[in-house]
């Protein structure tokens, strides 16, 4: 049921002409060949690999898994495939040229699967949780730090615009950040923000190149509410820039102690193989043993500690 769900969302998400020349491949040049060989699969894939591309096959349960775990604005899906295998993924792998169309950013020419804001914002989201849900040495986690170069690349275009935040009041806005960048006819940009023309209440758009080192502007505090948190867009561009994010994506290495599982993996939340000085540590600062110093410090520094995660961790 689960893969009958996730096939019926795949497709919703394709145009119908796309639908329509699936479903006409199926049909044999001898429509008799219909009930003695069934539907022509291998001309169904060759048409839906000429409009949709292959893509890196993600497992079942990991697609079900993040369904559950991750809010995103991207199909799940569609991003894991995106994460595991970037150089097949348009949205990761194609730089798209955007402009002020109107009231908001917009693709200078229409396409079906630009990088976005809400790609952007489902990709680090999505890349923090596999690297967390994933063990190291897996061959899935091992195309996280690809995924991330990717995304790097993508914001380092010049011309790429993303959406940051909701509708915003122009005048408002020019109270608070005073005297603009640079002023063209159809937008204002202060710093790395742009601010359409057209009327009183754009959609703000980020000029990603424009960015500092950390993937931050000074006008961003603008564009937030009164309580003064970050926008998800921001969050998401300082974990792309973040060193400390690049190194939670990349390979752990060899276990500190003891052996990676028969499978070649290996758990870095399980104390007693990432960090067993500390186990060590605790086990004689508290007078405990070094299962019980492993479990505690478990419960003290990760996020999920379940007795089903805590299983898989330690075994």
């Amino acid at each position: 049921m689960a893969e009958a769900a996730q096939a019926r969302d795949e497709l919703r998400g394709l145009s119908v002409e796309v639908r329509r020349a699936v479903v006409a491949a199926l049909l044999p040049e001898d429509p008799a060949r219909l009930w003695t060989e069934g539907p022509d699969a291998a001309s169904a894939a060759a048409v839906w690999n000429a409009y949709v591309g292959r893509r890196t096959r993600v497992p079942d349960w990991l697609i079900a898994e993040a369904d559950r775990g991750v809010v995103t604005g991207w199909s799940v899906q569609r991003a894991l495939s995106a994460l595991l295998g970037p150089d097949a993924s348009p949205e990761l792998s194609t730089d798209v040229a955007w402009h002020i169309a109107g009231d908001r950013p917009a693709p200078v020419t229409p396409v079906d699967h630009p990088f976005t804001e809400s790609v952007l914002v489902a990709s680090m989201g999505l890349a923090a949780w596999l690297a967390h849900r994933l063990p190291a040495g897996d061959p899935a986690r091992a195309a996280l730090p690809g995924a991330l170069t990717a995304v790097r690349q993508r914001l380092a275009s010049p011309e790429l615009l993303v959406s940051a935040g909701y509708y915003t009041g122009l005048g408002d806005f020019r109270k608070v950040a005073g005297t603009p960048t640079e002023t063209a006819p159809d937008h204002e940009r202060y710093g790395a923000v742009l601010m359409a023309t057209h009327d009183d209440r754009p959609q703000p758009a980020l000029r990603t190149a424009l960015l500092d080192s950390t993937g931050s502007d000074p006008y961003l505090a603008v564009l937030r509410g009164p309580d003064q948190q970050p926008m998800g867009v921001e969050t998401a561009l300082r974990r792309a820039y973040d060193p400390a994010f690049a190194r939670l994506l990349a390979d752990p290495g060899a276990p500190a102690a003891g052996e990676t599982d028969r499978d070649g993996t290996w758990w870095p939340q399980d104390p007693s193989r990432s960090v067993p000085d500390l186990v060590a540590e605790v086990a004689g600062t508290h007078g405990l043993g070094a299962d019980a110093a492993t479990l505690y410090l478990t419960l003290l520094a990760l996020p999920d500690p379940t007795d089903r995660n805590t299983a898989r961790w330690t075994g």
